[in-house]
């Protein structure tokens, strides 16, 4: 016979619950389940390393829950999920909801998605209508995620769902890429995607349009996140006999993982009306006017343009020929510091093309390997944190050692035995002496100069 058989209060018990048909026929003995399987979703990065390892080992490669990368990098994301049981619909919503931190820049042009090998069309939302293809992307990108911290809201609306109803367990493949910014988070925090899926849960109620209307019964899936790491160098020139800022320092950096990043700093701007520099062959720059009765002039990159100095807070590109590389020279402020933010994971060569008036240049580039550690993938979905490990490296690769009695520095291959950057107080920072004396003295050891390097990291 048939049977009316409804919850006493009418609802379901957790937002990721659904309920069933209330009208029952019974033929026979039946086991009946009170509530509906209801769908679930994993999101990861693709393309990580899930042993941390800086090479990407492709025995290793895979999708992973949370990466290190620079600024001005893109990171892939993959949402998995499948096509719900709905034999007991009529109609079905079904949207899924991205929230990602300030730092990640959404690239609406590069999302796909898939329903089993069936690649779906974008459309548009009109009135709460998927148009004109199989999905709409909405994004609103000054969103309020909590206290005051916004980001990006992203919904993808399916439209006509239902049409999948035979397809039940068929697999749904969402991707698409966001770019790390110049506001990406720096240190243990990272930058937090989160996502979830909104689905109908009550096939007594039939809603209108594609997209949840505030009438509609909805559930909602947990959260599942990713965090991408990002760390930060900042430079202080000081002086050896006193400890005093240097200013008048100009250096390059270049790197493995090195495409975009925010300098603090001086730049040198292309003024020839009221500037008072021109570049030098060596990439500095100077004061020392070229027309000026016996300057050697081979040295000047032109005698013709001039150049202003300006202080920012900007972000800076790698050159088109070498993405590794920022080309432009960045002089150290008013107060001796020079903070390069946005370095992933990887090794960096810090070259000084000018120093402080009455110092030594230095002889050689400074070289960093910076190396990231979070919680294993097996530990998701704990709150992930990382912690950043620097060490001091010479130009051929190799660690640096220092002796504990003697106090020499030697090299090593034996990680264990380097030198590594120890945090400032209990802050992220990492610092990093190296001294060097005024007047005509070569610089010591390894000729590394009047130079702090704060790396700040995520402990």
């Amino acid at each position: 016979g048939y049977y009316f058989v409804k919850d006493r209060d009418g609802k379901v018990g957790t937002s990721d619950d659904s309920y069933t048909k209330f009208l029952l026929q019974l033929l026979g003995d039946e086991v009946v389940n009170a509530k509906a399987v209801v769908p679930t979703h994993t999101k990861t990065i693709t393309g990580g390393d899930v042993n941390n390892n800086l090479d990407k080992d492709p025995t290793t490669v895979g999708d992973v829950h949370y990466n290190n990368e620079a600024i001005g990098d893109d990171v892939p994301f993959k949402i998995t999920t499948s096509v719900p049981d709905m034999r007991e619909y009529d109609r079905y919503q079904f949207a899924l909801e991205d929230i990602m931190d300030k730092g990640l820049t959404f690239k609406e042009d590069t999302v796909v998605i898939k329903v089993g090998d069936k690649q779906l069309n974008k459309g548009k939302l009109v009135n709460g209508d998927v148009q004109d293809g199989d999905y709409a992307v909405v994004v609103d990108s000054n969103y309020t995620i909590s206290d005051g911290k916004t980001g990006t809201k992203v919904e993808i609306i399916f439209g006509n769902f239902i049409q999948y109803k035979g397809q039940a367990g068929a697999i749904i493949t969402i991707t698409y890429s966001a770019t790390l910014n110049e506001d990406a988070t720096i240190g243990p925090e990272g930058n937090r995607n989160t996502s979830s899926l909104k689905y109908s849960i009550n096939p007594n109620h039939v809603g209108e349009k594609d997209n949840f209307e505030e009438s509609d019964p909805k559930g909602t899936t947990p959260e599942s996140w990713t965090k991408t790491f990002v760390t930060a160098v900042k430079l202080s020139k000081i002086s050896a006999e006193n400890g005093g800022a240097l200013t008048g320092a100009q250096f390059t950096i270049e790197g493995t993982r090195l495409n975009q990043m925010v300098v603090t700093g001086y730049e040198f701007v292309e003024n020839n009306t009221s500037g008072t520099y021109w570049k030098l062959n060596d990439g500095s720059f100077t004061t020392d006017n070229p027309a000026t009765p016996g300057m050697d002039t081979s040295k000047y990159e032109s005698t013709e343009t001039k150049y202003e100095k300006k202080q920012i807070t900007t972000v800076k590109n790698s050159s088109e020929n070498n993405t590794t590389k920022i080309s432009e020279t960045l002089e150290v402020n008013d107060e001796g510091v020079l903070t390069f933010k946005g370095l992933a994971a990887g090794t960096y060569e810090i070259t000084e093309v000018k120093s402080p008036a009455g110092y030594n240049l230095l002889s050689e580039p400074i070289y960093l390997e910076v190396e990231m550690t979070a919680i294993p993938e097996n530990s998701y979905p704990a709150t992930t944190t990382c912690t950043w490990t620097i060490y001091q490296k010479d130009k051929d690769g190799n660690y640096l050692k220092k002796d504990a009695s003697t106090g020499a520095i030697t090299t090593t291959t034996n990680k264990a035995e380097a030198i590594t950057l120890e945090l400032e107080g209990d802050t992220n920072v990492f610092k990093i002496d190296v001294e060097n004396s005024a007047g005509s003295m070569l610089p010591s050891t390894g000729g590394i100069g009047t130079t702090i390097f704060y790396v700040v990291g995520g402990i």
